[in-house]
């Protein structure tokens, strides 16, 4: 089973963004693979309550535990292969969500932020809509990575290594047993 979670700003359960409904198309595909998914209505958006002013990526994170626990309730979800799609802001979302929660099977990040909030702040304010954005690497501090001591890279290991990446494994089947079940 898949939670959608959308991008930065007031979107819909499609995530409509210049005239392009990913979470629409997304959704449709995965429901005919036979995998249950759940779209939702940001703050103050089509169906949903509530305002977007003054939220904070951790209400959005409390949102998103919330759908998990919807769909822990269902029927025809299997409670053991729950997981998060987020896309953008919801690629930042997602990770903390599935720290947050045992009830996390998996989660797959598209286009997820790749630079500090604040140098992605400042880049999408200067970018004109529809113009591509290309962020420069962020400086090193210290003489180590950005935001990491002298000498340390995240993964913990000497400047230029980086730990192996797990082998991929396909995601198991929700248990839909092939009927196209769409929550929104």
């Amino acid at each position: 089973c898949a939670l959608l979670l959308t991008g930065s700003g007031p979107q819909d359960r499609d995530e409509t963004v210049f005239g392009h409904r990913p979470f629409k198309v997304l959704p449709d595909h995965l429901t005919r693979a036979g995998i249950v998914v759940l779209r939702v209505d940001d703050r103050g958006m089509g169906g949903s309550t509530g305002s977007l002013a003054g939220t904070t990526s951790e209400d959005f994170a409390g949102d998103a535990l919330a759908g998990v626990e919807f769909l822990r309730r269902r029927r025809e979800v299997d409670k053991r292969r729950i997981g998060l799609v987020g896309h953008s802001e919801g690629g930042l979302i997602a990770p903390m969500v599935a720290a947050a929660s045992r009830d996390v099977a998996f989660v797959v990040l598209l286009a997820g932020p790749g630079v500090r909030g604040d140098s992605l702040m400042l880049l999408q304010s200067q970018t004109a809509p529809g113009q591509p954005t290309h962020p420069t690497p962020p400086s090193r501090v210290d003489g180590g990575p950005a935001g990491h001591p002298a000498g340390r890279s995240p993964h913990g290991g000497r400047p230029g290594r980086h730990s192996p990446t797990p082998p991929l494994r396909p995601a198991p089947s929700c248990g839909a047993h092939r009927r196209r079940v769409w929550l929104d």
